[in-house]
């Protein structure tokens, strides 16, 4: 890094401060009794503190940093940020279920990415009138109110040690995962947004593992406050993490340490010269990335999808069927397909198993090779939109981030996802295809709704809901098409 630019971290600081304060004035005049929530994409809630402190943030952002590109949680995302050094990284508001409960315990979160590596943040939670704020070889410091700054360091204790959990995000594997490790915990305590890794840098908590999906603006700035506090911060399998990337999904997992002796999960860092080879080889591979995105360049044709519409007659949508193994996801796609071709609509199913055999045959069934499968999908998807084709996915798609990524693609005026709702119990008494006696009898793991290790998200606002325990397949192919005809599909 240049040292010009390190010399400006302080007056850059100064600069935000004020800012981050602004905004979470902003959030508390909306902090009363009516609190507007509606739902976006992800189905995660957006208020209209979020907006007002984003516009707050990012005005200013753009008006002091013209040069820098900007990643907020509540901007559209202009990709031309990849080829830029520079990278803000802001979430105007963490923590809104936090928000919605008036638990107190949301913040406001900036950052700043050089090169991929997180150098500045700045946390501050209105409520508490807490602002913790840190940046590369500045440290990591805590203003409470108008009281003078104290610089925060994490504890040393490697016995009786605290575990800070999320309020709003449990999970089987950390309850699984401390209840291996009860002789070294003395305690544990929950916590609301960046507020949890916020602890364990002032010396009040020493552990904090998460294990689901969250994305860089959920991080960036706590993981400066982590480290910069002397602290450990890392995805699940020990590699560093990056930012400014293409996905800006952080799929891995990730925790946080006072110290690496009291890592509970398997993988701790044995080798710290061969950690640091793996970061580098990781900043390399995303610098490459970065370069070829730079390298090619969309190729615009003259014919776009309204003349495809038009040429074909019809209008087009994608229909995403998720549900477990069983459901009958496979079985209402393809009766709806017929029907549509009987109606003399162009239509084409993209079921999960037969992707598999060609197009996505080179990848298993891991978390890092399921979400491959279901990227390259939404893309495939996404071509045969383009091209004026009613699409019919087919696929148990667990996650909710991986469902609200396909709807971001698509569009949601377009986007139907479709919950094939079945009981684990009900897919297990079905089971046409044997799996769930395999995953049963332990010949196939992490088996989704039989593994603790692979869940299913149940959708929280599909477009059309079939219980398939209730419905046969032509009611539901019916169901389908009422909604299509009353949406002027």
């Amino acid at each position: 890094m240049q040292n010009s630019i390190l010399e400006q971290l302080p007056s850059i600081l100064e600069d935000l401060k004020p800012v981050a304060r602004k905004a979470g004035q902003k959030i508390l005049k909306y902090y009363g009794d009516n609190i507007i929530v509606s739902l976006k994409s992800d189905q995660s809630p957006l208020t209209q503190a979020d907006t007002a402190a984003n516009t707050i943030i990012v005005s200013f952002l753009r008006s002091r940093f013209p040069d820098h590109a900007i990643l907020s949680e509540e901007s559209k995302d202009d990709k031309s940020r990849l080829e830029n050094d520079f990278c803000w990284i802001v979430d105007p508001l963490d923590g809104t279920k936090e928000f919605i409960k008036r638990n107190d315990e949301f913040t406001v979160n900036i950052a700043l990415a050089y090169k991929h590596r997180v150098i500045l943040g700045i946390i501050y939670a209105p409520v508490l009138e807490e602002l913790y704020y840190a940046a590369e070889g500045i440290g990591t410091f805590l203003e409470i109110a108008d009281k003078p700054p104290i610089k925060l360091h994490v504890n040393s204790k490697t016995t009786d040690l605290t575990v800070v959990s999320s309020r709003s995000h449990k999970s089987e594997k950390l309850v699984s995962l401390l209840s291996q490790h009860r002789d070294k915990i003395k305690s544990e305590v929950s916590k609301g947004s960046s507020l949890k890794g916020c602890l364990v840098a002032r010396g009040d908590a020493e552990i904090y593992y998460r294990f689901g999906y969250t994305m860089e603006w959920d991080t960036a700035a706590m993981q400066c406050i982590v480290e910069q506090a002397g602290g450990i911060f890392r995805q699940m399998d020990d590699s560093e993490m990056l930012y400014n990337r293409v996905n800006s999904l952080n799929e891995k997992g990730f925790y946080i340490l006072n110290s690496i002796q009291n890592a509970l999960h398997q993988d701790q860092i044995k080798n710290p010269q061969e950690q640091a080879k793996k970061s580098q080889n990781q900043v390399e591979n995303l610098q490459n990335q970065t370069n070829n995105s730079r390298n090619i360049k969309w190729h615009e044709g003259k014919v776009n999808r309204s003349d495809r519409l038009s040429l074909l007659g019809q209008k087009n949508f994608v229909l995403w069927f998720t549900g477990l193994s069983g459901s009958g996801k496979s079985t209402i796609a393809v009766a709806l397909e017929r029907e549509l071709f009987k109606q003399g609509k162009l239509a084409y199913r993209l079921d999960g198993d037969n992707i598999r055999h060609g197009l996505n045959a080179d990848l298993g069934f891991t978390p890092k090779e399921r979400n491959e499968n279901l990227r390259r999908i939404i893309e495939v998807s996404k071509l045969f939109y383009d091209a004026g084709v009613i699409v019919l996915v087919s696929f148990i798609s667990p996650y909710r981030k991986i469902r609200a990524a396909a709807r971001s693609a698509i569009g949601n005026s377009d986007f139907y996802e479709i919950y094939v709702k079945a009981s684990v119990k009900t897919c297990q008494q079905r089971d046409p295809k044997g799996l769930y006696k395999k995953a049963i009898a332990g010949e196939i793991s992490d088996f989704t709704g039989v593994s603790a290790s692979a869940p299913y998200e149940e959708p929280l606002n599909p477009e059309i809901t079939i219980d398939t325990e209730e419905v046969g397949v032509d009611q539901a192919v019916s169901m389908i098409l009422e909604r299509l005809q009353a949406d002027g599909k």
